[in-house]
């Protein structure tokens, strides 16, 4: 397997075995549960949100993942395109 370092985080590579997508989130309100789609076809093993200016990471809840979207709630609203998730699954 090839890895590599991306904003101090230690990723598989795509391309072995991997498949990735990153997603902006839209505006978000607060303690709404949203669902975030993605075309990954498999569940996503690896979720990370994160702030997209910044890269710091964020914690929402996530209360549901499924192969063709994933359900979270933050704790406080935010604007479109303040945090991205990037979601990782085995081919």
């Amino acid at each position: 397997a090839t890895f590599e370092i991306i904003s101090n985080v230690l990723k598989l590579k795509a391309g072995v075995g991997v498949a990735e997508q990153t997603i902006s989130i839209p505006a978000l309100t607060k303690d709404v549960i949203t669902q975030i789609d993605h075309t990954l076809g498999k569940k996503p093993k690896s979720i990370r949100f994160y702030k997209t200016a910044t890269g710091d990471l964020a914690i929402p809840e996530i209360t549901e993942v499924t192969t063709t979207y994933i359900k979270a709630k933050f704790s406080r609203a935010t604007t479109i395109g303040e945090f991205s998730v990037d979601l990782m699954a085995g081919k």
